[in-house]
């Protein structure tokens, strides 16, 4: 509302560029570059199963991005 009455645009800008880094950050470049930039933290995903009262997934990097077990398809 305030950009109605002659307030400054730089703020809101901020915040968009910023919102798209971290979009891209989160979700493009894991699928692109196979990294993940941003991983959450072990404890707070300890702390959050926890909870919930289920262990917390590990990641052990066997099959990288896909780990399923796949099927042939003849």
């Amino acid at each position: 509302m305030m950009t109605l009455f002659g307030g400054s645009l730089k703020n809101y800008i901020v915040g968009i560029i910023l919102g798209h880094l971290y979009i891209f950050v989160k979700d493009i470049a894991v699928i692109r570059y196979h990294k993940d930039y941003l991983p959450t933290p072990r404890w707070f995903s300890n702390w959050w199963f926890a909870r919930q009262g289920v262990n917390a997934p590990r990641n052990n990097q066997a099959g990288g991005l896909f780990q399923g077990q796949g099927a042939r398809l003849d």
